[in-house]
């Protein structure tokens, strides 16, 4: 039990760290929307992919499946 006091202890005082350091905080806010960008533009160029016959997709079966409940499908 105290490793992870320990390790919840180190990593509020990283989460205070970047709080206060503004070139910190701007870099991970920076990595963060990179990372954002890269992950839509991945779903895009697949649903893209998909529409137009190409490549299968882990998110086929998504698409074949029965209507969910609630009219969501």
């Amino acid at each position: 039990m105290g490793e992870s006091a320990t390790s919840g202890s180190k990593a509020l005082d990283l989460d205070a760290l970047i709080e206060t350091d503004s070139k910190i905080l701007e870099q991970v806010l920076k990595d963060l929307s990179q990372e954002y960008i890269l992950y839509m533009s991945g779903l895009v160029k697949e649903r893209l992919a998909i529409q137009s016959g190409g490549s299968a997709s882990a998110f086929d079966h998504l698409d074949k499946s029965p209507a969910a409940p609630g009219g969501l499908s």
